[in-house]
């Protein structure tokens, strides 16, 4: 079967029908599919035969019968005018009298197939008269083949050609059916490339616009962190500024103070026969500051006797401080600061008397007790 060549009728639409028959007229197959585009009518026509003929029953054939027809280098046959429900009818009661056809595509395949096959029964006849004539052994169908597609000029010619082989035939189709499709895989290829770039710029641009996004909230966060910083650092100004103003109020505070005692000091120094006393705990390095801050008259008050270093000594002399009072006087400590050229003083000796917080002493009481012999004996 796979060898006969055919006249294939073809309904094409959602649902395709088609319809084989070979040159006798006899129903080859038929069949209809929603599934059957133009490599599947291919395949289908090539399993049950070679197409000579391929028909349908419109006078405008579709897309689908004229690729068909180049693809498979079949004849073309259509009507003059489109086939009337009437007419496809009679052809189908004709032919396929006893057929059961499942729907119109397959009626409307076998109505083209027929119509076909009924426009060359005369040359089908006339080519049968000829063979007998001759009284030899000629494949007519190969003779008619010739003739349909024009591989012949006469009849007569066409008998006196060689037969080409149908297989030779097929392959040469399937060469061609090869080289189309892999054309239609390229094309397809690159419909899908061309798809896929299209989204690729459309998902670039969508990025892009993300990225514009994403800039002008950065801009945004990054002002808001800008301005937070900014806060804060005047915020730590802010608490600095205050932490100095704090310090300021204190050190003018004690600067008050200070004035005050500077001013009780010079009010009690205007009154007459008077000697100012500074008191300090210790001859030790942590004194030295409160030297720093009197006005001293040359006399020191010490609570408790330590031995001075060589810094406290010196300080004492850039003071010009020469007189130092005991109140629990050691002799090492005292004969060690006879030897430095300084007055020692014994403290039960003196009467030290305070005003305002201020220790002072009259000059008729140092004076006295400076003239005493015991006094005057230890300084020599």
């Amino acid at each position: 079967m796979k060898n006969k060549y055919l006249i294939v009728g073809v309904d094409p639409g959602i649902t395709t029908g088609v319809c084989a028959i070979d040159f006798e007229g006899k129903l080859i197959k038929i069949d209809s599919s929603k599934k059957m585009g133009l490599k599947e009518v291919i395949s289908w026509i090539e399993k049950n035969g070679s197409p000579v003929i391929i028909s349908c029953d419109v006078k405008n054939p579709p897309s689908l019968v004229e690729q068909l027809c180049r693809k498979m280098d079949a004849k073309l046959v259509c009507p003059k005018k489109d086939l009337k429900s009437g007419e496809k009818k009679n052809l189908v009661e004709e032919f396929f009298k006893d057929i059961k056809m499942k729907d119109s595509h397959q009626k409307d395949s076998c109505a083209a197939a027929a119509f076909a096959y009924k426009k060359y029964i005369p040359l089908f006849k006339k080519i049968k008269r000829k063979v007998n004539e001759k009284n030899k052994k000629y494949n007519i169908d190969e003779i008619k083949r010739k003739i349909i597609l024009g591989k012949a000029k006469s009849i007569k010619d066409s008998m006196k050609e060689k037969t080409p082989e149908i297989n030779s035939q097929k392959k040469k189709r399937k060469r061609h059916i090869e080289k189309e499709s892999i054309k239609t895989k390229l094309e397809k290829d690159l419909k899908k490339t061309k798809k896929s770039l299209h989204n690729l710029k459309k998902k670039y641009k969508n990025l892009e616009r993300e990225k514009e996004s994403l800039v002008r909230r950065l801009k945004l966060k990054k002002g808001k962190i800008e301005l937070k910083e900014l806060s804060d650092k005047r915020k730590s100004t802010i608490k600095f500024l205050k932490n100095r103003i704090e310090n300021l109020k204190k050190k003018i505070k004690n600067n008050n103070k200070k004035m005050k005692l500077k001013i009780k000091e010079n009010n009690l120094l205007k009154e007459k026969n008077k000697i100012i006393v500074t008191k300090i705990s210790s001859m030790n390095s942590g004194e030295l500051k409160k030297l720093n801050e009197k006005d001293f008259k040359n006399i020191l008050l010490v609570d408790t006797p330590t031995k001075p270093s060589k810094k406290f000594i010196k300080k004492l002399k850039e003071l010009e401080i020469k007189t130092i009072i005991f109140k629990k006087p050691q002799n090492s400590i005292k004969r060690y600061l006879k030897n430095k050229k300084f007055e020692i003083l014994d403290y039960s000796k003196l009467n030290i008397n305070e005003k305002n917080k201020i220790l002072y002493l009259y000059e008729k009481e140092l004076e006295r007790l400076r003239k005493s012999p015991k006094i005057v004996e230890r300084i020599i």
